[in-house]
């Protein structure tokens, strides 16, 4: 493969959605600040975020907390100025050499369409060992250039990369530049997670991932098992329960979602006709 070099300096919109993220957002605003546009979202925000964002971003928009956030994020991707976008979250800190080795890529990969960037979520500022539960769809920080993918209004995954370009992670030399500070106390994790909850099960569900009898039966076996493996060390066996205790519930909220026949979403947010007939009679 060969790699070209380009004399053009790649632009990045870097794009933040919060809502009440007062708590971790000057940290992450200060690590984007090398971003051609850092443009901020806030969703009904009732703490400080929008103060805290108007003293670093280039543009703030403000919006209500009544519509799921990837219709959030597609407004937000159409009214960036530059082709290339990272979407952060609050809680992310870059390193300090990210934006740096960032460049560095963007300049001699032009084919890069996609880039998964690995975050490290910490707990009470400890490293977790793996990603949390439901968090899957954020275990990468994505970069991707908008002429060279298309991107679609639904959950995750939205982003489907043209032909003739390609998707790739982010070099293992580099290290792991997204540090994500999760959560400080455990009140903070289970709120968090109470809220989570319905969100997992409608992606799941819009997603086409039905409920499966192995998701009452097996899947919370081998979390029993995996809780007994961890006996001897209580915090890998607390985090092995709260992984089991709430994919059983999101799988129960699934079922629900079947048994009431919730109409499936197309990419434009349209019931589905089939679904929709269907729930009509």
């Amino acid at each position: 493969k060969v790699h070209a070099m380009t004399n053009d300096k790649p632009k990045v919109t870097a794009i933040v959605i919060c809502h009440n993220a007062a708590a971790h957002l000057d940290h992450c605003l200060r690590t984007l600040r090398w971003a051609d546009e850092l443009f901020v979202v806030n969703v009904h925000s009732t703490d400080n975020t929008l103060e805290i964002a108007s003293c670093w971003a280039d543009r703030i928009i403000s919006w209500p907390d009544d519509q799921p956030r990837h219709v959030v994020r597609q407004c937000a991707l159409e009214m960036a100025h530059h082709p290339w976008v990272l979407i952060a979250q609050p809680q992310d800190r870059l390193d300090e050499n990210f934006a740096r080795d960032l460049r560095a890529l963007l300049s001699f990969e032009q084919s890069l369409a996609q880039l998964h960037i690995p975050r490290d979520f910490y707990f009470k500022n400890e490293r977790m060992n793996k990603t949390p539960w439901g968090m899957h769809d954020l275990q990468n920080m994505l970069l991707f250039n908008t002429h060279r993918c298309e991107v679609q209004a639904k959950p995750h995954p939205f982003i489907q990369v043209k032909a003739g370009f390609e998707s790739q992670d982010w070099p293992i030399h580099l290290g792991r530049p997204v540090r994500s500070q999760w959560f400080n106390a455990v009140n903070q994790l289970v709120k968090h997670w109470l809220k989570l909850l319905p969100v997992e099960a409608r992606n799941r569900h819009f997603n086409g991932h039905p409920f499966a009898l192995r998701d009452l039966s097996t899947k919370p076996l081998r979390g029993v098992l995996n809780m007994i493996k961890h006996a001897t060390h209580p915090g890998e066996a607390a985090w092995a329960f709260a992984d089991t205790a709430f994919d059983f519930a999101s799988s129960i909220l699934v079922l629900m979602h079947q048994l009431r026949r919730t109409p499936k979403l197309d990419l434009n947010q349209q019931a589905n006709e089939e679904t929709a007939k269907r729930q009509a009679a």
